[in-house]
Parts: structure tokens; C-alpha cells; sequence
């Protein structure tokens, strides 16, 4: 119906692929929107698209708050460069399904309806059923008890893996699933789940 395809690849941009979701999947929109990894954590964002759509943006005027600023533009430069020499989207694809993994078998040893799924450079969580248990308590529990690992989660995800995060961080945070699933196995059902929350609370 003549509708312009736009994608805000702001999450997803240099992340599931140097090209984002577009270049993974293989559907080119007519509009995107780019930021946050492009420059690396320097001040920076654009919009891409097709010729004939971005040309009927010329001559009108654009008022951006960064428009003089080009430090940023050459630490886009040095950051797509590297994300593309060093593969860095396919890094966070292997790194990232080993943490997937990794949760997902310590979940099924302890018997906890627990997966990590979704993409593997953002992955999501959840407990896939909450027995006797209000779901929020079920988080909260697991949430503390991964932090006082030394492992800091957020509800459902996303899990954003990174260049920086490397097998032994992913080891890490498995270990401390491991932990976490096999006291919450021990507490599945009971009335004590509630008090192991307020336990840590008053810590």
C-alpha cells in the first residue's frame, strides 16, 4: 500500500550482525535508525535509507545538538572497523549461546522451569511455570542470590553480551545458576522461599 518499512536497529544494529537485524535476516527496510554501539559509547545516533527516501531530506534543515562534534564520528570509524576485522557479532553469537547453554542445563539438572532463549547476544529468561510460587518471588530470589555471586541480572533479561565478556565470565555466571537452582530446588514448594527473600533483605 506504498507504507515505508523502518527499523530502529538501535538494540539490534551491530549486534545480530554488522549490519543489524537487516543484514542477518536479509530484509532491507527503507528507513533505519542507528545508535549506542555504532560509536562505542561516544554521543552519536543516524538514520540510513534508501536514496530516493533520504532525498527528501535535502535542502531542509536538521538541527542536531552534536552537529559540529566529530570526535565521535571518528570513533564510529574505529568501532565498525573493528566490529568487522574482528568479528565481533560473531563473538557475541558463540559467547552467547554458551551462556544460553550453560543456563538451561543447570536449570534442567536441578528440575527448575527455568530457560534462557531468544537471540543469543540478547538473550531472554524466564521461568516457565512458577508452581506453588508467585512469580515475583521466584525472581527476587533468583536475582539476589545471583548478585550475591557476584552476578547482576535483570528481570527476563536481556542479557547484552559484549566484546569485554569472555568464556570464564559466561563460567562464572553459570556457576553461580548451578548454585542458585540447586537452594532454589531445595526450597521449591515450601514456605520457606518467602523467608530465604527476607533473609537477604535484612543482611
Amino acid at each position: 500500500h506504498g507504507a515505508l518499512l523502518v527499523y530502529d536497529e538501535i538494540v539490534t544494529g551491530f549486534r545480530l550482525a554488522p549490519g543489524g537485524m537487516q543484514e542477518r535476516y536479509g530484509v532491507t527496510p527503507d528507513l533505519a535508525c542507528f545508535a549506542k554501539a555504532m560509536a562505542n559509547g561516544m554521543p552519536l545516533a543516524c538514520v540510513a535509507g534508501r536514496g530516493e527516501v533520504m532525498a527528501t531530506m535535502a535542502g531542509r534543515s536538521i538541527s542536531i545538538t552534536y552537529g559540529g562534534e566529530a570526535l565521535s564520528l571518528a570513533a564510529a570509524i574505529a568501532t565498525i572497523t573493528a566490529i568487522r576485522e574482528q568479528r565481533v557479532t560473531d563473538y557475541l553469537w558463540t559467547v552467547g549461546a554458551q551462556l544460553q547453554e550453560g543456563l538451561n542445563q543447570a536449570a534442567q539438572i536441578a528440575d527448575i522451569p527455568f530457560h534462557c532463549g531468544g537471540l543469543a547476544p540478547m538473550s531472554t529468561m524466564a521461568f516457565t511455570e512458577s508452581g506453588p510460587h508467585a512469580s515475583a518471588l521466584l525472581w527476587e530470589y533468583f536475582l539476589q542470590e545471583m548478585a550475591v555471586r557476584g552476578v547482576l541480572l535483570r528481570r527476563g533479561g536481556l542479557n547484552f553480551l559484549t566484546y569485554s565478556h569472555t568464556a570464564a565470565d559466561v563460567a562464572q555466571v553459570v556457576a553461580a545458576g548451578q548454585d542458585v537452582f540447586g537452594e532454589l530446588r531445595t526450597l521449591w514448594g515450601s514456605d520457606q522461599l518467602a523467608a530465604a527473600v527476607q533473609a537477604r533483605k535484612a543482611t
